[in-house]
């Protein structure tokens, strides 16, 4: 299979359109894949999958957690956990065993002297037991605290005892001699390792201060991190200290402030004690603010280079190769840093947590928790890998196209993609089996059967421990099943109103897309789609229908509209091509009658034509009525100082609507019937006109139905003439 290089993509992990029918469902940056379920396999920040290093099981304990490891110089390797308190032993030859119990809760810490002893902090409310190779246990030093959370040796063999609740640092002799070196006013010291010149460096909980203590207790803070608890430190080769911090700040009410660390604290009047916590590396509750991990460079400053909103880090170490490796929980994750925005998830353990990491003589060791395991992470890579993408749902019934992916094929390395598709959200609920997709060159054909859900899967295989394939930017087209159009609604429009008409615009608009902001998610719900108002002019004659329609495939839609009598039997054509949703016409050369329109969607701007389907809806009936009311029986007499006019006015199709007069020309006045109601076909009207004088007036009168055809009357009043005898 030879390497391809595909072109950019636009919007990783997303589904958009191409050509109006074949789609993409994409997978090609490091977001995509961390969705899928990986085994043995490594994930980089840059979105490649390759295999993992070999990450050898040596000991499955019967503690819940593993909180510390030490080695000493014949290569066994301490564990210590609980609960109860136990301090495991591995052998170079990988045999495990029991090597200290104690009564107390946990062993949180464990240290190695140049003398292969072993020193074991029990908590809460423990000592430090130190034991010989042989296994004889005695209490070496209690510091009378609750907690003893790091063990760190210097150069001359003082072992440097990080505590808490009261965030103190004490400093022991090898004869088991020790007092406080230094206090924080922090409420834990969390984490502790010593430097080549012997300076303390320490991580609280609290503030999240990182400090640095020389041997004469003199100390400085390097960084206040933004956030609470600094669980871990490390130290590379050239200096640069690694600092992982977890957790958003809080302040309590009342407390007072910090002193200066490395200061005598001065004692308030009344002081303010903050309810007990229970520290995360005991208890792993949700955490808010997630992780973040710190470098501090010689005579630089303090700069962010990984951060995570989800995984909390317990631990930090250097790996034979200088890499800054980072241990993580609630998903038992090891992640490799290299460089800034360059890292992989590099391993993940069965267990919960990643609490203890150390760099030792045979490779990287590694304590794991929930439950307690020891593993070894080794140089070679695994011979085989596997990676099982997320579900994917297409949104209705599809036919699965070819997949194509960018790819780094080394010799005695190769891939194999399976896939399986059903028609349910889960792939236990009967989809079909993994099949293998058929290879067609430098692209792979699915096999597994039209359906709405797909996943597929690949296979990383080496024969050789030093190199590995690398798979990204898989790609897959699709073509979802053409669904007919729905037409939701129809509505008659007011008659005697056409739509307002639509400038054309000189030329059609350049396609246009939108790159959404960097972190925001790829795929994000489509907006509904809102019709906008109707603008509509007067248009006497006129009629219309409006309609709202849709398209499940998002396919472009192009509508007709018919018209047909109610005593006919076939429907004719008005107009057909019609873009818009909306349509009116002059009904002048319709005869009176009632009527029916019936709206046909088709979908075929976006199908070939024998894939084109279509959607029938039809309006209401509605009236054409073009004939106006006639006036019957007008008269005027007078009647006093007024005019009384009476009529009658008849339309055969529609309600009378208004009726208005005139005087000798002057303003049209509104007339109102009999029954002051305009609600029918035949109104009665009887009324007087304003003061007259004089003896001949002219009365028209004028009468408009609801589709404002007007019929107009005339009638001419004379005075009586007087005769003389």
């Amino acid at each position: 299979m030879k390497p391809m290089a595909l072109c950019a993509v636009v919007l990783l992990c997303a589904v958009f359109l191409l050509a109006e029918s074949t789609r993409f469902w994409e997978q090609t940056n490091y977001a995509a894949f961390e969705k899928g379920a990986l085994e043995n396999l490594s994930l980089r920040a840059d979105g490649s999958l390759r295999l993992g290093p070999r990450f050898d099981l040596l000991e499955e304990t019967d503690s819940g957690y593993l909180w510390g490891l030490a080695e000493d110089s014949r290569g066994n390797l301490f564990a210590g956990g609980g609960s109860p308190g136990h301090v495991y032993k591995i052998a170079p030859d990988g045999t495990g065993s029991l090597f200290f119990e104690t009564h107390e809760m946990e062993i949180h810490a464990v240290a190695v002297d140049r003398q292969d002893r072993i020193y074991a902090a029990a908590a809460p409310d423990g000592a430090i037991y130190r034991i010989t190779p042989e296994g004889t246990s005695e209490v070496f030093f209690d510091p009378q605290t609750k907690y003893i959370w790091a063990l760190a040796f210097d150069s001359e063999d003082n072992l440097y005892v990080a505590t808490g609740d009261k965030g103190e640092i004490f400093r022991v002799d090898t004869s088991g001699q020790g007092k406080p070196f230094f206090s924080s006013g922090e409420i834990h010291i969390r984490s502790l390792i010593v430097d080549r010149q012997d300076n303390v460096l320490a991580g609280t909980d609290g503030n999240g201060l990182i400090l640095r203590i020389r041997p004469d207790g003199e100390a400085f803070v390097l960084y206040e991190a933004p956030k609470q608890e600094v669980t871990a430190l490390a130290l590379d080769a050239e200096g640069n200290l690694y600092a992982a911090a977890v957790g958003n700040k809080r302040r309590l009410p009342g407390q007072p402030p910090q002193p200066v660390p490395g200061q005598p604290a001065a004692v308030p009047q009344q002081r303010v004690t903050p309810p007990p916590r229970t520290p995360r590396s005991l208890a792993t509750a949700n955490l808010t603010g997630g992780s973040a991990v710190y470098r501090i460079a010689p005579e630089a400053p303090p700069q962010r280079i990984w951060t995570s909103p989800n995984d909390i880090v317990y631990s930090l170490a250097i790996n034979p190769q200088g890499k800054l490796l980072i241990g993580t929980g609630n998903q038992g994750r090891i992640y490799q840093f290299t460089s800034l925005g360059s890292y992989s998830l590099l391993a993940r353990s069965p267990s919960s947590q990643i609490t203890a990491l150390l760099s030792g003589k045979e490779g990287l060791q590694v304590a794991a928790s929930n439950v307690g395991r020891v593993y070894r992470l080794r140089q070679e890579f695994v011979s085989e890998g596997t990676f099982v993408s997320e579900v994917f749902d297409a949104g209705r019934f599809s036919k699965w196209g070819y997949m194509q992916w960018r790819q780094h094929l080394p010799a005695d390395t190769a891939f194999q993609f399976q896939t399986r598709s059903g028609n349910s959200s889960s792939p236990a609920l009967n989809w079909s089996p993994w099949t293998e997709a058929r290879l067609d060159g430098n692209r792979a054909l699915p096999q597994s059967p039209a359906a709405r859900f797909f996943q597929w899967k690949v296979r990383l295989s080496s024969s050789q421990a030093d190199r590995t394939p690398a798979l990204s930017s898989v790609r897959m087209a699709y073509l979802p099943n053409n669904v007919a159009p729905l037409i939701a609604q129809v509505q008659n429009t007011p008659p005697g109103f056409r739509v307002r008409p639509v400038p054309v615009p000189p030329q059609p608009p350049p396609r246009a897309m939108t790159l959404l902001p960097f972190g925001s998610p790829a795929a994000a719900p489509r907006p509904p789609q809102v019709q906008p108002p109707l603008q509509m002019v007067e248009g006497k004659g006129y009629l219309g229908v409006r309609w709202a329609a849709s398209d499940e495939n998002e396919d472009s839609l192009v509508f007709s509209v018919y018209i047909r009598g109610e005593t006919e039997q076939e429907w004719k054509l008005l107009q057909d091509g019609i873009s818009g949703m909306s349509y009116t016409w002059d009904s002048a050369n319709f005869p009176d009658g009632t009527y029916t329109a019936r709206i046909v969607a088709s979908d075929a701007p976006s199908n070939p034509i024998q894939e084109a389907l279509s959607a029938t809806r039809e309006s209401p009936p509605f009236e054409i009525d073009n004939t106006p009311p006639e006036i019957l029986d007008l008269q005027c007499k007078a009647e006093g100082d007024h005019l009384q006019i009476s009529f009658r006015a008849i339309d055969r199709r529609s309600t009378i609507q208004k009726a208005e007069y005139s005087l000798d020309g002057g303003e049209w006045r509104t007339a109102f019937p009999v029954t002051r109601l305009s609600d029918s076909g035949e109104e009665e009207y009887l009324f007087n006109s304003e003061d007259v004088s004089g003896s001949e007036h002219t009365v028209v009168v004028r009468v408009s139905d609801r589709f404002e055809n007007t019929g107009v009357g005339k009638v001419v009043w004379k005075a009586p003439t007087s005769t003389s005898r």
